[in-house]
């Protein structure tokens, strides 16, 4: 992955944790072509964090080297590694290039078709999961499985 993106994607995570209080709870994913279902040959990478304080949820998104512009990105469950899920939260639009690297926050109103509580009990067990669509590969071109670390106070 492009070393700015990710530089881009620790400041971004920074300045997020600087900014809040309590406990946070941290979910990170590796983005790869070998975790879509099923698996799709690319040479996009790219990195997602979710952290989950309270009621609001923050997450930092990047990926890279897609094959055709993104078209879309979100947060899908309830899913094993090897499954496939509908759409929880959506994190992305359309854009114009073959990369994103984007943050945002959402609360319980942004989930879809469950709770708050239901859907952070989903994270915490590994049932998440970030999936990028592009142009190429509509279903999705990079994945990762969201999974868990240890809580910050």
């Amino acid at each position: 992955m492009n070393r700015s993106v990710l530089f881009g994607l620790l400041v971004l995570s920074l300045l997020m944790l600087a900014g809040c209080s309590g406990v946070i709870e941290t979910f990170v994913a590796a983005l790869s072509g070998v975790s879509e279902v099923p698996l799709v040959t690319t040479s996009g990478t790219g990195s997602a964090t979710l952290m989950i304080e309270g009621q609001t949820g923050r997450w930092t998104l990047g990926a890279a080297n897609l094959t055709s512009n993104v078209i879309a990105a979100h947060i899908h469950g309830p899913a094993a590694v090897g499954q496939n899920a509908g759409i929880l939260v959506t994190l992305s639009g359309p854009q114009t290039s073959t990369s994103i690297s984007l943050s945002g926050t959402f609360t319980p109103a942004d989930v879809s078709g469950m709770t708050w509580d239901t859907f952070v009990t989903h994270a915490r067990n590994g049932m998440l999961y970030v999936n990028v669509h592009t142009i190429t590969n509509p279903g999705g071109e990079v994945r990762g499985q969201l999974a868990t670390q240890e809580p910050r106070p």
